[in-house]
């Protein structure tokens, strides 16, 4: 956004509004500890109830603890109490390892940075993937590519409690920060 114009960022803003009063979309920027993001989350239960809670992400917020891997743990264990507690879907944003990035290859469970617990107590996992060529076999990564408003992507859902693995295509455009259908 930093990047755009003035007036694209005032566009961007004047939607982000809109999309606030019409959906009850509310975004808190300074909970960074698991303290205040579960404190937030249970005052909000009393005025009405989130279909979806979005954490973004996993490595910044706040646990005590003297390893990652035992922050992480607990940040897993609590985000499972709180989704029971808010009786709605939680998404947690995690980063990857860029090993994928460097062999060129697609993104596995074993990617997400210190995420053996994360991964242990997900109902599901989902890795978004853009290969080097497009669907069509144009290059999608590099200078040549310029401007390009849409990169083909392959979402990846590599752990699921209830059901199958699976894997979509799909054209992330990125004027419009959307994934859409890939037409096959």
């Amino acid at each position: 956004l930093r990047l755009e114009s003035k007036d694209a960022q005032g566009r961007f803003m004047d939607y982000i509004r809109k999309l606030r009063a019409a959906k009850n979309l509310m975004i808190f920027e300074r909970d960074m500890s698991l303290a205040s993001i579960e404190a937030r989350c249970r005052i909000l239960r009393t005025t009405f109830s989130p279909n979806l809670i979005v954490i973004d992400h996993l490595h910044l917020i706040q646990v005590p603890g003297s390893s990652q891997y035992e922050k992480i743990t607990e940040i897993s264990n609590r985000l499972i109490e709180l989704r029971k507690i808010m009786g709605c879907a939680i998404i947690l944003l995690a980063q990857l390892n860029r090993g994928s990035d460097k062999d060129e290859r697609p993104p596995r469970m074993s990617d997400i940075k210190d995420s053996g617990a994360a991964e242990a107590a997900a109902h599901r996992i989902v890795l978004p993937f853009r290969p080097i060529e497009d669907f069509d076999g144009m290059p999608q990564v590099g200078p040549e590519v310029g401007q390009r408003v849409s990169y083909d992507y392959y979402v990846m859902q590599d752990a699921c409690r209830d059901g199958p693995i699976a894997s979509v295509r799909a054209k992330f455009n990125s004027a419009h920060t959307v994934f859409l259908p890939a037409k096959l």
